[in-house]
């Protein structure tokens, strides 16, 4: 939603699979050992949240309500204290309180993706323009895409090195 985390500080260690009982231990419980050292804390505190609403989708996305023979648990407490659970709570909390952030990091992350390279301060116009359109047009994701495609930018993007070769 556009808020990144600081870089984890030099030397972080890796979850730790040695811990006895690790394997038995769901993601969110293994987050919580790792989340625990000190060096890990502040960073994890910010991101975990997050992504524990989305422990009820294996690696290849399926609905699942146990792991590892344990109930799931997607009940998170976001960064700003909001309490959630699941996809459906993060939805809410996205539509309710986060819905303009959300809309304007998707077209950022979409608008670096179209031109294929990173975006900078010299694209910002573009992008508040696009995050505008949208909202103006209730959401909508076609206009997202409409948007990106007849900005001045898309237009005159640099072929990539594959469009080049073929």
């Amino acid at each position: 939603m556009g808020e990144h985390p600081p870089p984890p500080p030099p030397n972080v260690p890796q979850l730790d699979p040695d811990t006895p009982g690790f394997e038995q231990l769901t993601l969110k419980e293994q987050l919580f050992l790792h989340r625990n050292k000190a060096s890990c804390m502040d960073c994890h505190q910010k991101i975990d949240p997050y992504g524990v609403v989305f422990e009820n989708y294996d690696a290849v996305g399926r609905y699942q309500l146990m792991a590892k023979d344990k109930p799931i648990d997607s009940k998170s407490e976001l960064p700003d204290g909001t309490k959630i659970e699941g996809i459906a709570g993060i939805k809410d909390y996205i539509l309710k309180l986060k819905k303009d952030n959300f809309t304007k990091t998707l077209v950022e992350n979409l608008f670096a993706y179209a031109l294929g390279r990173d975006i900078g301060f010299e694209d910002e116009k573009e992008i508040k323009y696009i995050v505008e359109e949208v909202i103006a047009d209730d959401y909508r994701f076609r206009t997202v895409l409409e948007q990106i495609i007849l900005s001045p930018s898309f237009s005159k993007k640099e072929p990539s090195w594959f469009e080049k070769i073929f």
